[in-house]
This record gives structure tokens, sequence and C-alpha cells, in this order.
């Protein structure tokens, strides 16, 4: 029961990512395991123009583009998370700073789902 009292606290019910509590809670750790000798990279994502979205479509529509937005941030090797509201983050470690470039540059919904996610090492 304690684990799915943390998992709860811890979860954006919406999404399905870490909240802003577990996102920095996983950051810090992430933190410790790269302070020595590695790489930490962050990307942070937002819904353009969002309130226009709700104000124009209803709530439903403005839930539906932070879905969408979720499922652009889920990456297997990252630490996702939705910091509130319209607001994301994806926590890379061991991506250097041109790698998660090339990830935030697929996350702009111009590129086809599931294309922007090249394996380590290999460019578009």
């Amino acid at each position: 029961m304690q684990r799915e009292l943390i998992r709860l606290a811890t979860t954006d019910p919406l999404t399905g990512l870490c909240n802003r509590r577990g996102f920095f809670e996983q950051a810090i750790e992430a933190r410790a395991r790269t302070a020595a000798h590695g790489h930490l990279s962050v990307i942070l994502l937002d819904i353009d123009n969002f309130k226009q979205i709700n104000d124009s479509y209803g709530h439903d529509a403005g839930d539906e583009a932070i879905r969408a937005c979720a499922d652009a941030a889920r990456f297997d090797e990252a630490i996702s998370g939705r910091l509130g509201g319209d607001e994301f983050a994806l926590l890379l470690e061991q991506y250097s700073l041109a790698e998660a470039m090339e990830i935030a540059e697929g996350c702009d919904g111009n590129s086809p789902p599931g294309r922007w996610r090249p394996a380590r090492g290999e460019s578009r």
C-alpha cells in the first residue's frame, strides 16, 4: 500500500509521466550518478498557445493536447515528467548536448511519431 501511495504522489494522473515532485526527486538521483564522470542533459517542452486551445476548443481538447505532448516526451532512456500545466521535461543521463539537441529537434511536432528517436550514435 505504501508503494502505491508513493506512486500516486509522484505520477501525473493525466499523462502517466512523473509529476513535478517525482521528476525532481529522480533528477537529484541522476545528478548524483553523473556528477563525477558523465553527461546530464535536460529538454524542456511546452505547448504553444495552450490557453487558446482550452479557450477555443474546451478542456477536453486541452487534455488531449497535454496527452499528445506527453507522448512526445516519452523516451525509454529518459526521465520524463510533466512539470505543470503545459510544461514537460526530459532528463537524459549520459547524453551529450549534441545528442540531446537532436532528440529535442524531433520533439517539435514536425516529425512522424517514433521517427525522432535514433539509436545512440546514429544520426538522422
